[in-house]
């Protein structure tokens, strides 16, 4: 685990008996969609794990003890994780013409694009195809500039503190550890509503690898929307989790100079806001100290 989590829950007194996953439906829910993200990381050979922070932290602890435990993974080391504290919240402090532009399909010239590959497609003389792929390529390569044009200016209001140099010098020493080319990186969050943080965290991500092509990025979203029936709360739209309403389950706390948006969060270093989050902690390593992978769908 990281320094943040290291240190050993029950040297600490965590006060409060109750459960936070209260139900078995909880605690089988939460097992069956950690091991379909364990399988799929596999399946997948995911190099990159990068949690949304603060949304995600959870779900990455409910990761580090379920994995090893799938006949995947027995023999397989846990790919690096990382975090990222990029959301919504980030793009509202941003200025109001930036806000509608948050996916690269904004961009796209979407339906001549598709146009031309139809036509494509039912061309069968290799010349008139080459011209047709030439004339896709200029588009797809004016998509590019307008989207880095686009997040340049967003970058530049982001606090990299050497965020994204220390995150390409750690994919440069993984590649050339695993003697590879090709790099697979997966942003995982709770659960997605909208969609809007799910597309700033990506094109943040895709805009930093933008001349990298051996480096793909992929989003995963863990708690899918029928689990609403089980992860509820009154009077809260869609999954409610306990750290949705409360930052002291995740064992780090916001930092943002006025004005500025940062990409990392700060350690919760306060004894007693610390308790809510070792309490989630050891709850999640109660629930899979003797559990093996379910096959349920």
């Amino acid at each position: 685990m990281s320094n943040i989590e290291s240190k050993n829950f029950e040297e600490e007194n965590i006060s409060g008996s109750e459960k936070l996953f209260d139900t078995p439906e909880k605690i089988d829910a939460i097992r069956q969609r950690t091991f379909e993200l364990v399988d799929k990381i596999a399946d997948q050979k995911i190099d990159m794990l990068i949690f949304m922070d603060k949304s995600a932290r959870p779900i990455s602890w409910m990761l580090k003890a379920a994995w090893g435990k799938t006949e995947k993974t027995k023999a397989k080391k846990l790919p690096q994780i990382r975090y990222t504290n990029i959301g919504q919240e980030k793009l509202d402090m941003m200025k109001d013409d930036y806000r509608e532009v948050t996916s690269y399909e904004t961009f796209e010239r979407r339906y001549e694009k598709e146009d031309l590959i139809k036509k494509k497609n039912k061309i069968n003389n290799e010349g008139t195809r080459n011209i047709i792929q030439k004339m896709i390529s200029q588009i797809e390569q004016s998509d590019k500039v307008k989207f880095k044009d686009y997040w340049e200016k967003y970058d530049k209001q982001l606090i990299d503190q050497g965020y994204f140099s220390k995150l390409k010098q750690s994919i440069n020493d993984d590649k050339k550890t695993k003697n590879q080319t090709d790099y697979k990186i997966m942003i995982v969050d709770d659960w997605v509503e909208s969609g809007r943080s799910r597309n700033i965290a990506i094109n943040t991500f895709k805009y930093q690898f933008l001349d990298n092509p051996d480096i793909s990025i992929s989003f995963h979203d863990f708690f899918k929307k029928k689990d609403q029936e089980i992860f509820s709360q009154e009077y809260y739209r869609g999954i409610y989790l306990p750290w949705h309403t409360n930052e002291k389950y995740t064992l780090v706390k916001e930092q943002l100079p006025e004005k500025k948006l940062s990409l990392t969060s700060a350690p919760e270093s306060d004894p007693q806001k610390r308790q809510s989050g070792l309490k989630l902690l050891g709850e999640i390593e109660t629930i899979f100290s003797k559990h093996q992978s379910s096959t349920k769908s």
